[in-house]
């Protein structure tokens, strides 16, 4: 190619085979990307929608709060949550709010429980744990997908945008400093296609390894909800992990330096 402003710039036709792939794969990614969560909006949260749910959740927290609370009453209030099947929020505690109201048919008919009961405590304790998630979850109110099995798929295609987007300012950054040609490309092409093929895999694994490293950092459970607390956080770690795609690799790098070695084994001692 003639270039009208100096010497020929080496690499640039093979750059822009990458660059015009690149940018073709991220619309028709993103595209499927829109059309998906238009066809999915029920794993998205939504204030309006989750209005009914909090009012209900409410209500069952009131009647456990009473100085003499009824069974009665603390075993309609469940019922009325477990019942409610329409929002985000009702699906995602669906399991709590079961195991609740099953431990309330411990009560008998028409009994004042006192205050002290460890029942009583018990689910006291859960009720504050479902508002402390279902809150953490309301600061994620629009778009994306924040429960169910969809907000891995989320993370997914976030870090597969992040190595399209990391090829992409990798291959117009050699070129810039005149260090791409055509050599350059015949290396490296292949890599292009292990990293887009591999991305989701990578993403979803440092996922795990951090959740294990954090767990053992704080000494306690770090449980997805503490993940997904902040969708917004989520996606862009899950963005700079594709980003870097070569440096997630890192991680598992140094897994391996860690682990034995089974072929250097040491000499026998007499």
């Amino acid at each position: 190619m003639k270039n009208n402003f100096g010497p020929p710039i080496e690499g640039i036709e093979e750059a822009k085979t990458v660059v015009y792939t690149g940018v073709v794969l991220l619309i028709v990614l993103a595209i499927i990307y829109l059309v998906l969560h238009s066809a999915y909006k029920g794993h998205s949260y939504n204030k309006d929608d989750a209005g009914e749910f909090f009012n209900k959740l409410g209500a069952a927290k009131a009647s456990v709060m009473t100085a003499s609370p009824a069974s009665a009453d603390i075993k309609k209030s469940l019922k009325e949550l477990q019942e409610l099947k329409s929002t985000v929020l009702s699906q995602e505690f669906t399991e709590k709010i079961n195991y609740l109201y099953g431990f309330t048919q411990t009560f008998k008919s028409a009994t004042t429980l006192n205050a002290n009961d460890l029942r009583l405590t018990k689910i006291k304790t859960e009720l504050d744990s479902i508002e402390k998630m279902a809150l953490s979850l309301s600061r994620n109110d629009g778009f994306f997908w924040v429960v169910g099995p969809l907000r891995w798929l989320e993370v997914i295609f976030w870090g597969e945008f992040g190595v399209i987007v990391g090829i992409l300012v990798w291959v117009c950054t050699q070129l810039k400093a005149n260090s791409y040609s055509k050599a350059t490309y015949m290396r490296e092409k292949f890599w292009y296609l292990t990293e887009i093929a591999i991305g989701p895999v990578v993403v979803i694994s440092v996922f795990f390894i951090l959740k294990v490293l954090l767990e053992s950092l704080s000494g306690s459970p770090y449980s997805q909800d503490d993940i997904r607390g902040s969708i917004h956080i989520t996606l862009g770690v899950s963005f700079a992990l594709g980003l870097y795609i070569r440096r997630s690799l890192g991680i598992f790098n140094f897994i391996k330096d860690k682990l034995p070695n089974p072929d250097k084994k040491e000499a026998r001692k007499v």
